[in-house]
């Protein structure tokens, strides 16, 4: 019998720290903002002020709450005033509003920054690298308990830049026994370069609509087939190699699937349902999200949402629940929505294409295993 294949997880080595990821000062003082709002008929004082890569967060505490109403007709003056994008954050404290105001010199947050930060080092093995938000803090989404994610944002948005951070941040920290990744690419190019991944078996990259549903089938199968072994061996929760399942361009893939998309349809619920005890996460992404792709009952199933530049409110409506994805600044600006922390805005992190091929090279260059089947999951 051949001994069992010992992997080595990489080096953070390979993704030196660029700048530190710091930021320690905000463009504007809130205290020049809070006398101009005070001015405009709004008394406040501002209470906290946090800088950011992209935008500058920042606290006021409200002196007469009735007349808080006055903020929204407000809020053009001060972006004329400020010379930069001013939006209103929630949810808020009690007696108190937050203004994110985009800074004119924007930074960067580069993935080697931040996974060379302590917050990353402590993070769990399916924590998904997203970026960092105020001062620079790293902000790592566990996947495994997420369970699922649901990405958003136009072309230029840095929707693919986020969604390659994702995949590389899992391959940092998961050997191929611990994690298998599917995906499926109606586009044909989005993830044809992890095709050779030791991670991504024999059908896993899947590239036409009737393949999508085949293998979406199957993945549901083996999924209940989890859930039976889980059931002899009375566990609640699945302990062994996580499944994450990559869609790229939901959109494509449903407006092209034709007669069998309420089959792909179901087979996505199906997953988002009872995937997160058996061990199977859908990281779904879409540049068109409307309502005839995102369904109410996708939405209602993928709890956490990540929203980068949309182009309609209408649109900001459908992945957030509420407008301003519309107004986001773009490369990589995005809001990240979860169901326990609720809102955030982060700057995505962004990795170079040298960097995911020298990724995919260290793995690459360790021997495979005998790889098995679609329907030994």
């Amino acid at each position: 019998m051949k001994n069992k294949q010992v992997w080595q997880l990489p080096p953070v080595a390979l993704f030196p720290a660029v700048q530190g990821g710091t930021y320690t000062y905000t463009e504007h003082s809130g205290a020049d903002i809070a006398d101009f709002l005070t001015r405009g008929g709004l008394p406040c004082t501002c209470t906290t002020n946090r800088p950011g890569a992209q935008v500058d967060r920042y606290t006021f505490h409200v002196c007469d709450f009735y007349k808080l109403s006055r903020l929204p007709r407000l809020l053009p003056a001060l972006e004329t005033w400020a010379g930069a994008v001013v939006r209103r954050s929630e949810p808020a404290p009690a007696g108190a509003f937050i203004l994110e105001v985009q800074r004119r010199q924007r930074s960067a947050v580069y993935f080697g920054d931040c996974v060379n930060s302590r917050a990353w080092a402590t993070s769990s093995p399916g924590a998904a690298l997203i970026g960092a938000g105020g001062a620079g803090c790293v902000t790592a989404l566990n996947i495994d308990h997420a369970p699922h994610v649901l990405i958003a944002g136009q072309t230029g948005a840095g929707k693919s830049v986020l969604i390659n951070t994702i995949i590389c941040s899992l391959l940092l920290k998961n050997t191929p026994d611990a994690a298998r990744l599917v995906f499926i690419d109606p586009k044909q190019v989005e993830f044809s370069r992890f095709a050779d991944l030791p991670h991504v078996y024999p059908g896993d990259m899947v590239t036409s609509t009737g393949a999508a549903l085949t293998a979406l089938q199957k993945l549901c199968a083996n999924m209940e087939d989890r859930y039976s072994r889980m059931k002899s061996a009375g566990l609640k929760t699945y302990t062994g190699q996580q499944v994450y399942i990559f869609i790229d361009e939901l959109a494509d893939l449903m407006l092209t699937a034709g007669k069998i998309k309420k089959q792909v349809e179901e087979c996505i619920i199906r997953i988002a349902q009872k995937g997160r005890a058996a061990g199977y996460h859908l990281i779904i992404a879409t540049q068109t999200p409307r309502s005839s792709v995102i369904t109410g009952l996708i939405s209602a199933n993928i709890p956490v949402k990540i929203a980068l530049t949309v182009s309609s409110v209408r649109e900001s409506v459908i992945i957030l629940g509420h407008k301003n994805a519309e107004r986001l600044t773009g490369r990589g600006d995005c809001i990240l929505k979860t169901p326990l922390a609720g809102e955030m805005r982060l700057q995505a992190a962004f990795i170079s294409d040298r960097q995911i091929d020298t990724l995919i090279e260290y793995w690459k260059n360790q021997k495979r295993p005998a790889r098995r089947g679609w329907f030994r999951f």
